[in-house]
């Protein structure tokens, strides 16, 4: 009499990365190989825990079963590529009879303490069907895998559960640890497509990657699943897995601008465009790459690139640049319209971004700083960009809220305006230094500086002493802080 095996899948739908390599079968289905990682400790703690539950019930706890535990791990790695299934897939157990979702920690791979024990209760809660009843059923075998992440929004990680009648056919030894492997899945091309990752820059329209000139970045094909979609901020993402270029062929169209080796590794090596493209099995993916001088960012964190000279912009470039502090509009390597920098200028100096308010002033406001964990921040009265210089006259909303690890700031001397909550929660701050003398109670937001540290000390103008002590502790400063000149 054939065994019977009930199965149970919980798997993560998130953050998508691994790295495969692909051979053509003779089905017309291609094997791609996934590394990740394999989470024995919490498999182990998993069983553990169910097994604890159904003997407090008055139930027989469970046998591993080695050959269950091998089986569900290769079915949580197949489940995480975004492939799915229904009870007739078989994924290399010829008796799965049903599965069952469940949303999991998207950072596992991660290992950090508190995931993993997450995890482990995660599982027991979504078989606590398991501690109370399936009489009949005595070996178990739980697989949990994550593939290894990267650019994509959704890494995903695979739990499985087997139930299985009759003693273990084969004795299970743990690993007692997290073991790095490669598992290999099957897939039907017309299932998935390929894609390029790589983490590069990309161009407000997403047509270009930005490289810098002498930079080398790793590039991957990837696997994109066409039937398994996750919802991120509205819209449909496939399930993305990246794949290995053991197998693959790399080229470019202009190896002396941008050269590619093959194991995916690009090199920017002068100004220009190249289109490099991989091919896989039956896949082919291509992404576009412009070759700067320098990178510059806009304020929505897209890129554009920056040239010494007009004479360095492509022939094959068509969107913005910037050229001597200037941002142009590009159309087939000539400039169609330029001299706007509105939305696109973006200064990065000692630790803090700044955002140009207006070209022909020379302004510009403070927009963040370019770490969370900056200790200090120094707002100067002015900073030079492109040979230009320009006055800094605000500080943006929000602009440092959070940052806990910030101890001392000072606000320079031509600041006119501090939008609200631009130091909330900056809970560690101890100092402020202000040397301005424009600010008023129209100038400065709520809570500019709520929540900060509890006896923070402002030195401010001895001119402005009365109206500033009113003004900061209006703004946010506690009562324990001490406001003086």
């Amino acid at each position: 009499m054939k065994k019977m095996i009930h199965l149970a899948m919980l798997a993560v739908c998130f953050i998508l990365m691994g790295i495969f390599h692909a051979d053509a079968a003779a089905s017309g289905k291609v094997t791609v190989t996934v590394p990740g990682k394999r989470f024995y400790t919490i498999a182990d703690a998993a069983v553990k825990e169910i097994n604890r539950k159904r003997t407090a019930n008055g139930l027989d706890a469970f046998c591993v079963d080695g050959e269950l535990m091998e089986t569900a791990m290769k079915a949580a790695a197949e489940y995480q590529t975004g492939k799915g299934y229904c009870p007739e897939d078989g994924i290399a157990c010829p008796y799965c009879a049903v599965r069952l979702v469940s949303y999991m920690e998207p950072n596992l791979y991660q290992e950090s303490g508190t995931v993993v024990m997450d995890e482990v209760s995660r599982i027991v809660a979504g078989c606590e069907s398991l501690t109370e009843g399936w009489e009949g059923y005595d070996t178990i075998g739980i697989g949990c895998f994550a593939a290894k992440p990267g650019e994509f929004l959704n890494n995903n990680t695979g739990i499985v559960v087997l139930l299985g009648t009759g003693r273990a056919k084969r004795q299970y030894t743990s690993p007692g640890r997290t073991v790095a492997c490669q598992e290999k899945v099957t897939v039907d091309p017309a299932d998935f497509g390929l894609t390029v990752s790589g983490k590069i820059s990309q161009t407000k329209d997403g047509a270009y990657d930005v490289m810098k000139k002498g930079e080398s970045k790793a590039l991957s094909p990837a696997l994109e699943s066409r039937r398994r979609f996750k919802q991120v901020n509205l819209e449909k993402v496939p399930y993305r897995t990246i794949l290995s270029s053991a197998g693959a062929s790399w080229s470019s169209t202009a190896s002396p601008v941008v050269s590619v080796r093959a194991d995916g590794t690009v090199r920017a090596e002068t100004c220009g465009v190249a289109l490099v493209t991989v091919s896989l099995g039956p896949w082919t993916a291509s992404r576009k790459i412009v070759v700067a001088d320098r990178i510059g960012s806009t304020s929505l964190g897209s890129a554009y690139p920056i040239f010494d000279s007009r004479s360095r912009i492509p022939a094959g470039y068509s969107g913005v640049c910037s050229v001597d502090g200037t941002i142009y509009t590009i159309k087939n390597g000539k400039i169609v319209a330029g001299g706007k920098t509105s939305g696109l200028k973006v200064i990065k100096k000692d630790g803090l971004s700044y955002k140009v308010v207006s070209e022909k002033e020379r302004t510009v406001q403070v927009k963040k700083p370019v770490t969370k964990t900056i200790p200090v921040a120094e707002i100067p009265a002015t900073v030079t960009a492109g040979g230009k210089k320009y006055r800094v006259i605000s500080i943006a909303a929000k602009a440092f809220q959070g940052c806990r690890n910030l101890k001392r700031v000072t606000i320079g001397k031509n600041i006119k305006k501090i939008g609200k909550k631009a130091f909330y929660g900056c809970t560690g701050l101890r100092n402020i230094v202000v040397r301005t003398q424009k600010l008023s109670g129209r100038t400065v937001g709520k809570q500019a500086f709520g929540n900060t540290g509890p006896k923070v000390k402002v030195k401010v103008p001895a001119k402005k002493l009365s109206l500033y002590r009113k003004l900061f502790y209006a703004r946010g400063i506690g009562k324990k802080g001490k406001i003086k000149k």
